[in-house]
């Protein structure tokens, strides 16, 4: 687990990438094709809470979000971690990242109610302040993704 930790500082710090504006399509949402990767792609998000919202109900959108993929098949990997504060050492009340992992071959989502559903629950709970996409190496992929190499080409 602290490799991956490690793995997750190391991507965000290192990334070329500039963060994705909310003016796109859905925020935080590619529109150009991304580059081939021999692994899985991964979406890292991070949020910052509006005032007087709790990180519970931004983990209703969180739900929402991870039940609107599996609702459509997808076997795409989401998930959220709090952010530890380095001056106070205790969890951030208002920042949060999320990594979301899908290989190669998924097909762009189809947007429909359920979707605007659980963007609005993101939108109304926090501001998007950084997304990065990433290419982790097949080794470094969730194990849950069953990733095997025809999949991630």
């Amino acid at each position: 687990m602290r490799i991956l930790a490690v793995l997750t500082a190391v991507a965000i710090l290192s990334t070329p990438l500039a963060p994705l504006a909310y003016g796109q399509s859905s925020p935080g949402m590619q529109m150009a094709p991304l580059p081939a990767c021999d692994g899985v792609y991964s979406i890292i998000r991070i949020a910052e809470l509006k005032p007087g919202v709790s990180v519970d109900q931004y983990m209703a959108a969180l739900k929402a979000h991870q039940a609107w993929y599996k609702q459509h098949k997808y076997d795409d990997v989401i998930y959220a971690t709090r952010i530890i504060d380095r001056a106070s050492g205790k969890y951030s009340d208002t920042s949060i990242l999320t990594r979301h992992y899908f290989t190669p071959k998924s097909p762009h989502p189809q947007k429909d109610a359920a979707w605007d559903a659980f963007v609005k629950m993101y939108t109304d709970a926090s501001d998007l302040k950084e997304s990065f996409y990433t290419c982790v190496p097949a080794a470094h992929a969730p194990r849950s993704m069953k990733l095997t190499p025809a999949a991630a080409k």
